[in-house]
């Protein structure tokens, strides 16, 4: 097995994994906006005092606004307070291995021996760059990943309450009394 490779593909796959996680909050984003717009519509059918019904739709829109309170704070939670762990610049593993090169000169190795020591050597340094980047982009992205599932908890559980709070909001709009505007039109002279 080749695990400079393996490390590698890894470390890739940590980091793609944490671009699918960052694209997939729009989702989420979205159905939230959306429910907050339901509850708003729904609330506008409530009036003082509310009735028995009124009371009961009170409840589950509450409820359910505090569902998407919690779900929009562990999508922020999602978006921020996560940092990763990316490999050296190129420039820098250059660096490192002319030193490794200098290194190795200095301690009586010919050319040859010290360009291929230093090789071998920075091979194995970058193996374990990619390692350790793989292990502790893979805990970030495993963080990130159930605080996503504790947000899209939230929000099945608001959508479940605004579907049950549905019935007593159509209710209200069937028994609602009709409003009869009256309207007095004013002569030209006094508009």
């Amino acid at each position: 097995m080749d695990t400079f490779a393996f490390h590698e593909g890894n470390y890739f796959f940590e980091i793609e994994r944490k671009d699918k996680l960052n694209s997939s909050l729009t989702f989420p984003v979205g159905i939230i906006a959306l429910m907050a717009g339901a509850i708003s519509v729904m609330v506008k059918a409530i009036s003082l005092p509310p009735s028995d019904n009124q009371k009961v739709l009170v409840i589950f829109l509450l409820l359910a606004g505090i569902c998407l309170v919690f779900s929009c704070y562990y999508l922020v939670r999602t978006y921020w307070g996560h940092s990763y762990r990316y490999m050296p610049y190129s420039s820098e593993l250059l660096d490192y291995r002319k030193r490794l090169y200098e290194f190795y000169i200095s301690s009586g190795k010919l050319p040859q021996e010290a360009g291929d020591a230093a090789d071998n050597s920075l091979d194995a340094y970058v193996a374990d760059q990619y390692a350790a980047g793989a292990t502790f982009n893979a805990k970030t992205n495993n963080t990130k990943s159930a605080i996503l599932f504790k947000a899209n908890a939230f929000i099945i559980v608001s959508l479940g309450l605004i579907v049950f709070a549905a019935p007593s909001y159509l209710y209200q709009q069937v028994t609602a009394p009709t409003v009869i505007y009256r309207v007095q039109l004013a002569p030209e002279d006094r508009v």
